[in-house]
């Protein structure tokens, strides 16, 4: 094991070398400290990046990771995240589960330059978006469950053009939906669950 993995693990209380397959680092108390030392390890397998409550506020040192190419799930959950330009510099060409909910994001606009080909789970519940209209502009064609529950949503027109062939469950509950004009034109032949409990 190197001296930087070492380092890490004595700071931050882990057990993680150059082959960790799944990086759970659940309230480790990373910080954008801890988040940058991450990004400077060089992992040889990882699969899962687990970095749920670590009271992360900038993502952009995620540019210069060493995670490879093999992640499949990152989990960004519960931080103080606003910005999410970085993820159009991501190559993580076989990304299935994205969650991002409970942050402060106010814009996914990212989502046009990102390459999540593979996409099949994106939570972005508990934040502050108020337009999902970027979604007529990019391809899902795998995604399968898209949460966008607790958020400032007041319109969903967006949806009725969306690329989401594949998409099962939707979720937009408490939100401030005017109007369900889009589900008239909304074409997901195998969507089997939608929730949309209104805010009050």
């Amino acid at each position: 094991m190197s001296k930087d993995f070492k380092n890490f693990n004595a700071k931050y209380k882990t057990e993680i070398n150059q082959d960790t397959v799944e990086l759970d680092l659940l309230k480790k108390k990373l910080g954008d400290e801890g988040l940058k030392l991450l990004c400077s390890l060089k992992f040889n397998k990882l699969e899962q990046v687990l970095l749920e409550e670590n009271d992360i506020k900038n993502i952009e040192v995620l540019a210069k990771n060493n995670f490879g190419n093999k992640v499949k799930a990152l989990d960004l959950s519960t931080n103080k995240i606003a910005s999410l330009n970085v993820l159009a510099t991501l190559n993580f060409p076989n990304l299935n589960h994205l969650f991002l909910n409970n942050n402060q994001i106010t814009s996914i606009n990212v989502f046009v330059k990102v390459n999540f080909p593979n996409i099949r789970e994106l939570n972005l519940s508990s934040n502050k978006l108020t337009s999902i209209d970027v979604f007529t502009k990019v391809k899902f064609p795998q995604l399968s469950e898209l949460d966008l529950s607790k958020n400032e949503l007041s319109n969903i027109d967006a949806l009725s053009a969306a690329n989401f062939p594949n998409l099962t469950e939707l979720s937009l509950d408490q939100n401030k939906i005017s109007s369900l004009d889009a589900f008239t034109k909304i074409n997901y032949d195998k969507l089997k669950k939608l929730k949309l409990e209104k805010k009050i």
